[in-house]
């Protein structure tokens, strides 16, 4: 809707020809009166906008929600046959070189086709330039994975097998991930953050412990997706579609959102990972003995009802 009392009326434009300042006024070439505060976005046409045209900026958060709207970063859909990269369809251009010991392999009878296959060892990965998306606001990460139950067979030992880290100088800001604690044979589906970039800060993860984690079998194809809600400092992880134990005050006007708690964000800007992340020295390790297939990343918040519609629309069938 138009409303006039809404415009100001300016008769006497001008030409600039200097710098444009973002969060600082210019004068003279030189910034004062600096913003406090965050800038993101910033856009300048060189025509008027329609009410139409705007509405639709606006609707870059969703107003049921207040999060902005998941946009695309990174696609890796592993759709390569041979070679040692696996492109990025997002349209960003954020190629990933594999290693030596990752390959291309087809999984057509579990319903999957072209899949990128890791055996576990120091070489085998995927990496890409990162960062991928800003570690300190909202962003959502999905991957579907597949490990080889005989890499989880030694109960003798813990076995942690990273799908999907981001890197800093010394440890991943964040990523998804399998614990199988040594002495048992079932395992969780973790996803995690450090508090800081540093080998003695301390990993938060969703869920807290097996207790309250979906158990699935880790031989089957497993959709994860990890969801960081940056306004409200919190962690989900969502298997096949369904949110996994969280905790959160829901019973009083200081709604949590029931995710658990972490206010630590810190920016990575190492390495995006696949099949591999830092461990508490600063050493990659972790390495996934797993096939992957279709590694997204978003800007934003995605939705408990999109996250389950992706389960549903890409669930494999198997031959």
């Amino acid at each position: 809707m138009n409303d006039d009392s809404l415009n100001a009326s300016f008769t006497t434009p001008w030409q600039a020809s200097g710098q444009v300042g973002i969060g600082c006024r210019l004068h003279q070439d030189t910034c004062s009166e600096y913003t406090a505060g965050n800038i993101d976005e910033v856009t300048i046409w060189n025509r008027i906008l329609s009410p139409e045209e705007v509405a639709d900026l606006q609707a870059m958060t969703d107003a049921s929600t207040g999060h902005a709207r998941p946009a695309l970063a990174a696609d890796w859909g592993m759709e390569e046959t041979s070679g040692s990269s696996a492109s990025d369809s997002s349209g960003y251009g954020h190629t990933a070189t594999v290693a030596a010991g990752g390959t291309w392999t087809s999984d057509t009878d579990a319903g999957k086709g072209n899949v990128l296959s890791l055996n576990g060892t120091s070489t085998a990965n995927a990496t890409a330039s990162g960062p991928i998306v800003d570690s300190q606001g909202d962003f959502t990460v999905a991957a579907w994975a597949k490990l080889d139950p005989r890499a989880l067979s030694d109960t003798t030992v813990a076995h942690h097998m990273r799908i999907t880290t981001q890197s800093g100088g010394v440890r991943d800001s964040w990523g998804l991930w399998y614990d199988q604690a040594a002495g048992s044979t079932q395992g969780m589906w973790v996803f995690g953050r450090t508090t800081a970039d540093t080998t003695s800060a301390s990993v938060v993860k969703v869920p807290a412990d097996i207790a309250s984690a979906q158990l699935v079998d880790p031989g089957d194809w497993t959709l994860l997706t990890g969801v960081y809600d940056g306004a409200h400092h919190q962690l989900f992880l969502y298997v096949n579609g369904v949110r996994q134990g969280a905790q959160g005050d829901t019973d009083t006007d200081n709604d949590t959102g029931d995710g658990v708690v972490f206010d630590n964000p810190w920016q990575a800007t190492g390495t995006f990972n696949i099949g591999r992340g830092r461990n508490s020295t600063g050493a990659y390790s972790d390495y996934a003995h797993s096939l992957v297939d279709d590694v997204r990343v978003w800007t934003g918040v995605m939705s408990d009802t999109a996250i389950n519609q992706m389960y549903i629309n890409e669930v494999p069938i198997p031959l």
